[in-house]
């Protein structure tokens, strides 16, 4: 089964991949393209395939550790939701 968190990251930080690490990890994640139709379009082998996808997964969680984007706007719209005024403020000041 494909990581849902690793396609969210890939909404949030896609834009620091490259456009080929994009490409692929885009037709994985969200086109649910297999390994052999992805190397297949981007004429490399299957296992060159697996490695950009995993390099892929492992700079979006990078993005995520260092950046903490991702969980920031979760926990906001947690906060929100619940109304919890005094918990918003405090990731603002967080930032």
């Amino acid at each position: 089964m494909k990581d849902l968190s690793i396609a969210l990251l890939l909404d949030v930080y896609g834009d620091l991949l490259t456009d080929r690490q994009q490409r692929i990890a885009r037709d994985y994640f969200y086109d649910d393209l297999s390994l052999s139709e992805i190397s297949e379009n981007e004429d490399i082998s299957r296992q060159g395939a697996h490695e950009i996808i995993k390099r892929t997964e492992q700079l979006l969680l990078f993005y995520e550790e260092k950046l903490h984007y991702s969980r920031t706007v979760y926990d906001l719209k947690e906060a929100a939701n619940n109304k919890d005024i005094d918990t918003i403020y405090k990731i603002i000041e967080d930032l």
